[in-house]
């Protein structure tokens, strides 16, 4: 997961260093194919490392009970992140050099996701162990609807860069809390359950780019569009915070 936060870091500074020497958005694309080409040939070669297809993986059936009224509830609240993470990685850059007075600060903030995620998930499964992963998945959706919120409420540079340090800080971190609790619960059927979060994590990816985008050319701003998915996101911890009696264990 610390990966992904290492990527948007690193194409970042390759963007920021082509147009530093004087390149086109064209060659700072090429650029970014290139490096990616070389990553993808240092993937393949360490997944050459083991050609041997282990068929010892045992095999359970599917189980229905396992979707309880709180995995089910669990999933819903997956569904809500999915569109929080989608709307700032979408609109995060545009959000911010669309304020007035923050022109051309997109990037940075973009840097700051970056640099943000890298320890996100080390960080938060770290705390879930101490604190349970229910609480710190309700606190890290919270913080990021903070994060979302920031925009609308200031044009501050400082409190601005903080929405994408605090999206960063949660949004990889989110996703590795709810599967690994997917995991815990699903116990022998973890592909059933983690295939339905994903679901339903891709249905949210989908849908709100769809009226995020129908509100800002309704009121000319990107204000409405949070809302509407800070509310999302909230409805989604509220839901977990009411029902997480329902789930005992860590």
């Amino acid at each position: 997961f610390s990966g992904i936060g290492i990527a948007i870091f690193a194409s970042d500074l390759i963007v920021k260093s082509v147009i530093w020497l004087n390149g086109t958005w064209q060659e700072a694309w090429i650029a970014l194919g290139a490096f990616g080409l070389l990553t993808v040939w240092y993937c393949i070669h360490i997944l050459s490392f083991d050609k041997t297809v282990k068929q010892e993986a045992l095999k359970h059936k599917f189980d229905i009970s396992i979707f309880s009224f709180f995995v089910i509830v669990l999933t819903v609240a997956y569904f809500t992140e999915g569109v929080g993470f989608v709307v700032q990685a979408t609109f995060l850059p545009d959000i911010i050099n669309s304020i007035e007075g923050l022109e051309g600060y997109g990037g940075y903030t973009w840097m700051l996701v970056g640099i943000a995620a890298i320890p996100s998930t080390i960080i938060l499964m770290r705390l879930a162990h101490i604190y349970g992963s229910i609480n710190v998945i309700i606190i890290s959706m919270l913080l990021q609807v903070v994060g979302i919120l920031l925009p609308t409420l200031t044009t501050n540079i400082y409190l601005n860069l903080l929405s994408g340090a605090l999206y960063g800080g949660t949004f990889a971190g989110l996703v590795a809390l709810f599967m690994h609790l997917g995991g815990k619960i699903a116990k022998h059927n973890p592909v059933v359950l983690m295939g339905a979060f994903t679901t339903a994590y891709g249905i949210g990816q989908v849908s709100a780019p769809l009226y995020s985008v129908a509100l800002v050319e309704m009121t000319g701003s990107y204000d409405w569009a949070l809302y509407v998915t800070a509310a999302i996101v909230t409805s989604g911890a509220l839901l977990l915070f009411f029902t997480k009696k329902h789930y005992i264990n860590r």
